[in-house]
């Protein structure tokens, strides 16, 4: 196994200084433990669709290390779909952050907008407010809903206050992860920043709504 490893994406890595690290035991656990036992900043891996999470493009280890890390986790999607493929190396220069408007989005717009910074890129701050009804067609459901968007909007400008975070903010109604899907595409975004947030939240937890978002 490390044979391979040390053989592995040495083109890739071209320059960069590498350390080749193999660990006996169960997937995640290890890589749960060296990134906290080595102060890791960021954990980044691939979502294989394998096993019980095949028709979510997520595999069992990457779930389980979204949900238990403490530390940020940067995923590529479907990358299943793209084997063999050559994907545009750039920096990214869109991010979209996702914010339940829960307390915890404070610490999370603000991982955000330095991270961003970082990078030079343009921030995009995105609050999905579920319908009130299911059919919207009434004026009276319609007043309701904005009434709605509108104390979302006020609410989550209040933690960006807060966070001292200046990035343009978007309420949108809709299912949760239809609409950040769609935004993703329609703003073109490099990044997608979400948070595992709260049982009850908007967002939910992340085995609620963060396995929908990366399908």
């Amino acid at each position: 196994t490390r044979k391979r490893l040390d053989g592995a994406l040495t083109a890739e890595v071209q320059g960069l200084s590498v350390q080749r690290v193999v660990v006996s035991g169960e997937p995640a656990e290890g890589i749960l433990a060296y990134a906290k036992n080595h102060a890791v900043d960021l954990i980044m891996m691939p979502t294989h669709g394998y096993g019980t999470f095949r028709s979510l493009l997520i595999g069992s280890v990457t779930a389980k290390v979204l949900h238990d890390a403490v530390c940020p986790v940067w995923t590529a999607a479907h990358t299943a779909e793209h084997t063999g493929e050559q994907r545009p190396r750039h920096i990214p220069k869109s991010m979209i952050c996702c914010v339940d408007g829960g307390p915890q989005s404070v610490q999370q717009m603000q991982w955000a907008a330095e991270f961003s910074n970082q990078f030079g890129a343009q921030l995009q701050l995105l609050h999905v407010v579920p319908p009130v009804a299911d059919w919207g067609a009434l004026i009276g459901d319609r007043q309701l809903q904005e009434e709605e968007r509108d104390i979302a909007r006020k609410r989550v400008a209040a933690l960006c206050a807060a966070a001292r975070v200046v990035a343009p903010l978007q309420v949108e109604v809709g299912h949760v992860a239809e609409v950040v899907a769609a935004k993703v595409v329609e703003e073109n975004a490099d990044l997608l920043i979400i948070g595992r947030g709260q049982m009850g939240a908007t967002l939910g937890r992340l085995r609620t709504h963060a396995y929908e978002i990366i399908q």
